[in-house]
């Protein structure tokens, strides 16, 4: 959330930038240090910016896939061809940037492999990159609830002091099926 805040500062406006979020990723306690996580996606971003010319799309998913987290950037720049995908996590390794150093995507895989981690490739010259990194989940938090199981007899409430809350909750017992067993409120009166 905090990497959402610093990276809308600095994409430029000629770029749709999207960052989703699941709403259980915030349940998963995933070995990582905050501010290099942020430094990554920092970089993963910037990388991406200088691959369009300042217009195009980056898309950035983080995502609970239950024993691992998910986090995905994509773009459409330029790509990157199959003959050197496999160095752009060396050390020293850099292409198409005037100034690279070629330390950013092997520091990402540094620590992201000593988190536990996974960190991959998808390009295509011409159409974009996709780079996604993968770690593992070490526990849940407390409050963390898998799974909740209700009858055609169960009544359900709802209380959230927030609209967004209350309409989330709302879409996910609508698909469900059991919204009309259901009373959403705000407060307990």
């Amino acid at each position: 959330i905090q990497a959402r805040r610093e990276l809308d500062l600095f994409v430029p406006k000629g770029i749709d930038f999207h960052f989703e979020i699941d709403d259980m990723i915030l349940s998963t306690l995933v070995t990582h240090i905050p501010v290099e996580m942020r430094s990554i996606l920092g970089n993963l971003v910037t990388n991406s910016i200088e691959a369009m010319n300042n217009a195009g799309r980056i898309n950035i998913r983080c995502r609970d896939l239950g024993a691992e987290i998910e986090i995905i950037v994509a773009d459409t720049g330029c790509g990157i061809a199959k003959e050197i995908q496999p160095n752009i996590f060396d050390k020293d390794f850099s292409f198409g940037k005037k100034n690279g150093t070629g330390v950013g995507l092997w520091h990402a895989k540094e620590f992201v492999s000593a988190w536990g981690g996974s960190i991959e490739v998808n390009s295509t010259v011409g159409l974009g990159s996709t780079l996604t990194i993968r770690l593992p989940v070490n526990d849940r938090a407390k409050w963390y609830l898998p799974r909740l199981k209700f009858n055609s007899d169960s009544k359900i409430y709802v209380l959230d002091d927030q609209e967004s809350g209350r309409a989330l909750w709302q879409l996910k017992f609508d698909d469900t099926q059991l919204l009309n067993q259901t009373k959403f409120m705000s407060d307990v009166k």
